[in-house]
């Protein structure tokens, strides 16, 4: 425990999310050092906030009735609040304006609970979903002592209780490589899961199989776990809450990025065929969610085959793939209901059948996960108080064995 100087204060604060209900507790003590002389002050308190928010800015251009041209910035936000509240800690004993806080170290206590429907921690391109703590001490005629700690949420997103994540996934795609009197031939490209829905440090078990039927050799195959972030705003910004209408002063805006990407390097000649299994790892990233009215957050494989041919020589498919928080088990209760904030998803293409009921239950050791910092790192948009480069800690499964069946189940 850090104690610090008089001119500076810090909050320690411990995030305990209770993983069996819809409540989460944010417990921590405030403590702070007075040396020298006592210190004269009005309160000590403790407040806590949640919220989304969405920014850009575009440039639109504007021709008058003297055809001048002109250029204006229009700003582009959204702001949907989550939690919000405040506490006094500390007041003068004898019910006066103003008191003394003795030499010493002190600790004040708190304990908040957070709303039931709160989106995970995020941070995006264009938006950000956080949480933090503030603490001040408020001195009468002198600037307030302040410290302020982000801390990260992550909502219970269970598997099991979405039926079809655990159900086989296929996208088959055909395409006539080559160009207008070019044309080399076709490949047919299909890529197979077992399962829907993952969790982090898992490895996605992916089973590709490569026709080849052009003239040309097949020579790489590239697969990439991509996250897919939305967000909306509005002209001149607006507050919104959850189940908010999207008015059409909205905007939107798409980021995709990389997970994990992986390259094999092949060699499937002309007519010939290739069954190719692959493992993609699972970093520590947001689970799939889509409650936040103004963010939300999605995933999918993209698997593309190149040949050795330079004019259109690559065929590609997609497969999307739902990231929870706690792993599928086999054998597990379905439950027909989906999870409280995670409602609706649209369905999986399926097309394969259901796994066999002979299968082992999925073994996790029934394990803690750990919590990892994201694989992207710290946020990059700032706001008022500047959240200090400060990355979310996301559910990760380190030692999880692959739950997928196997193919000739």
């Amino acid at each position: 425990m850090a104690i610090l100087p008089l001119n500076s204060t810090t909050l320690m604060v411990c995030l305990c999310l209770d993983m069996r209900s819809d409540s989460s507790i944010i417990t921590g003590s405030i403590v702070f050092t007075v040396a020298e002389s006592p210190l004269k002050a009005r309160a000590v308190l403790i407040s806590v906030q949640g919220q989304g928010r969405t920014h850009w800015t575009v440039s639109e251009r504007h021709t008058n009735t003297q055809s001048q041209t002109t250029h204006r910035t229009v700003t582009y936000s959204a702001t949907c609040p989550y939690a919000e509240g405040e506490a006094i800690v500390w007041t003068p004993s004898q019910g006066g304006s103003s008191g003394l806080i003795d030499v010493g170290i002190h600790k004040f206590p708190f304990k908040f609970l957070l709303p039931g429907n709160c989106a995970p921690s995020f941070e995006g391109t264009h938006g950000y979903i956080r949480y933090f703590c503030k603490a001040k001490i408020d001195r009468p005629w002198k600037f307030d002592h302040t410290t302020k700690q982000v801390f990260t949420v992550v909502p219970t997103f269970d598997l099991n209780l979405l039926p079809n994540a655990s159900l086989p996934v296929q996208s088959t795609q055909s395409k006539d490589t080559g160009f207008f009197f070019f044309k080399s031939g076709n490949i047919k490209l299909t890529a197979r899961l077992h399962k829907g829905g993952f969790v982090p440090g898992e490895s996605i078990s992916l089973h590709t199989h490569i026709h080849n039927h052009s003239s040309k050799s097949i020579n790489k195959i590239d697969v990439k776990l991509v996250e897919v972030s939305r967000y909306t705003a509005y002209r001149n910004g607006q507050t919104v809450t959850e189940g908010c209408i999207v008015s059409r002063s909205s905007q939107q805006r798409v980021h995709k990025r990389n997970v994990t990407q992986i390259e094999e390097r092949l060699d499937i000649e002309k007519g010939s065929d290739l069954d190719l299994p692959l493992l993609i790892p699972i970093p520590p990233v947001a689970p799939t969610f889509n409650l936040c009215s103004i963010i939300t957050v999605e995933y999918y494989l993209k698997i593309k085959a190149t040949t050795s041919g330079a004019i259109g020589s690559k065929v590609s498919t997609e497969i999307p793939v739902l990231i929870g928080t706690i792993p599928i088990r086999y054998h597990a209760p379905i439950q027909q209901s989906p999870s409280p904030w995670q409602t609706p998803y649209p369905d999986l293409p399926q097309g394969m059948p259901t796994p066999d009921s002979s299968l082992p239950i999925n073994d996790f050791g029934d394990a803690p996960p750990s919590y990892e910092e994201c694989v992207f790192g710290a946020g990059t948009i700032k706001d008022e108080d500047d959240n200090k480069g400060f990355a979310p800690r996301y559910v990760f499964y380190p030692n999880i064995n692959p739950s997928a069946p196997p193919l000739d189940k």
